[in-house]
């Protein structure tokens, strides 16, 4: 049995037709992003909790998916920006997750190999699958995902990310007051310039950039690059700006 499905059993029958209401209240405005994907998703979220009965049943998980589904495609089309399927999908199935089960960590619930998920802050958690600590394939995570300079979470320790991105053309100029960064090359090769200097790696090749430090990647064709960086890093650092995750996806 999933941890979702045991949660749910410990729940009293009635006790969620108010999780609409308590959406609203909890989602106050709040501070302009930097994530266009992430704004996206606010506004289309706001959008239909807005339009969504306040006294519906969500414990009849079907019925409410698919008037979810019904406002989302007409939000979305509203809302006039061109999604791939993937991200579409992608989108529709994070903001179920939120206005009908547990947001972010739902698909971990769901998982019936997980047996036990430690949630330590908003960018921190942990997972145990089958009792035993996960093994990382980078070749089947970087399949996940093809967007450039997205990072994704694949690990936690001591307050560390570890986190993989593809990159291709050039990054913004930026340094990190705080934090230091690793970058280990996993396949092709990239530029990553100072204002003094410039460095290419190659696979197996990895640098650390010290904190203050400006500096900006480059590269001319596709590369694979996992990231070692305390879990308050944000990828463009004092350079905010469109190309800004603010919260990684855990992949």
């Amino acid at each position: 049995m999933s941890l979702l499905k045991r949660i749910e059993k410990g729940q009293q029958p009635g006790a969620s037709p108010s999780r609409l209401e308590e959406l609203r209240a909890r989602r106050a405005p709040s501070g302009p992003t930097k994530d266009a994907f992430f704004e996206l998703k606010e506004r289309v979220q706001d959008k239909l909790i807005a339009e969504l009965d306040p006294q519906m049943d969500i414990s009849k998980t079907e019925e409410v998916r698919h008037t979810i589904e019904d406002l989302y495609d007409q939000i979305l089309s509203q809302e006039g920006t061109i999604l791939s399927r993937q991200e579409r999908q992608r989108l529709f199935e994070q903001i179920v997750a939120e206005i009908l089960g547990f947001g972010p960590i739902e698909p971990l619930l769901a998982d019936e190999s997980i047996t036990e998920i430690m949630v330590n802050g908003p960018n921190k958690i942990y997972i145990e699958r089958k009792g035993k600590l996960e093994k990382v394939n980078l070749t089947e995570k970087f399949a996940i995902f093809s967007k450039y300079w997205d990072p994704k979470i694949v690990g936690a320790l001591n307050g560390q990310h570890v986190k993989l991105v593809k990159f291709k053309g050039s990054f913004v100029w930026h340094h990190h007051d705080n934090e230091d960064e690793l970058f280990l090359v996993v396949r092709g090769g990239f530029t990553m310039h100072f204002r003094d200097r410039s460095v290419d790696l190659t696979e197996g090749e990895l640098i650390i950039v010290p904190r203050g430090t400006e500096h900006r990647p480059e590269a001319m064709d596709e590369v694979h690059v996992l990231l070692f960086e305390p879990a308050s890093t944000v990828n463009t650092g004092s350079a905010p700006g469109a190309l800004t995750v603010q919260t990684p996806e855990w992949i």
